[in-house]
């Protein structure tokens, strides 16, 4: 990113996105800008980022749920990634021979100080965070993004109705179609060579409720710079 700014990007038409330990690693960006770390380059901006999109963000790598009602336990049976993984995941990252304790708020950003984000705004200008409603990080997900739009005037936190972990992706690595009849211009092959139509059956992907609103929040972002 800072070669982008150094060779003549403006913040202002950045945008990061992405997702589960993406969206973790782009929380770690913003904090690293907030708090930097003494052995890392520092991340000099001269305005705010355009916006951070962060789907199904991994934000809370340790805890575990003593609520048999978290949704940690409650959809476990309906989400794609389960606690099994997650913790196995989450103990090679948080390896106690490898992570200082200082490092905890930029690896687990839902276990830093109520102040760690507190000026956030003035690095990325808008953020949007989603989550699944059956995904087994939701609740931590939701704590998180509460947190957060609490301190940032332009955050703003979606959970899809009976979506599971990083949903609109599935709807184009899994798209279910729909067949609908459309118009298409066809060159006529006779003598006169002229365009016709014809009515024709095509695929449609049908898309969840939250891939539009994540294109729309975008292109408004778009719109503004």
């Amino acid at each position: 990113m800072q070669y982008l700014v150094d060779n003549g990007v403006r913040p202002s038409n950045i945008y990061l996105v992405g997702d589960s330990a993406g969206g973790n690693l782009i929380l770690q960006v913003l904090a690293h800008a907030l708090h930097p770390i003494p052995s890392v380059p520092r991340l000099k901006l001269s305005e705010p980022l355009a916006g951070a999109y962060l789907m199904s963000p991994w934000v809370a790598l340790a805890s575990i749920p003593d609520d048999p009602d978290s949704s940690m336990i409650t959809n476990d049976d309906c989400d794609m990634i389960g606690p099994d993984a997650l913790f196995y995941w989450a103990s090679r990252v948080l390896d106690a021979d490898l992570v200082a304790n200082e490092a905890i708020p930029y690896l687990e950003p839902l276990r830093a100080s109520r102040d760690w984000f507190t000026d956030v705004a003035a690095v990325v200008d808008r953020v949007l965070i989603s989550a699944g409603d059956k995904e087994c990080l939701r609740d931590v997900i939701i704590r998180f993004g509460q947190a957060l739009c609490s301190v940032h005037p332009r955050a703003r936190l979606i959970v899809q109705e009976h979506g599971v972990h990083d949903d609109p992706q599935m709807d184009f690595m899994l798209p279910v179609c729909d067949k609908v009849e459309v118009e298409v211009e066809v060159e006529d092959k006779g003598k006169a060579k002229t365009q016709k139509t014809v009515k024709v059956m095509r695929d449609t992907v049908k898309v969840g409720a939250l891939t539009p609103v994540i294109i729309g929040w975008l292109a408004e972002g778009w719109k503004k710079s």
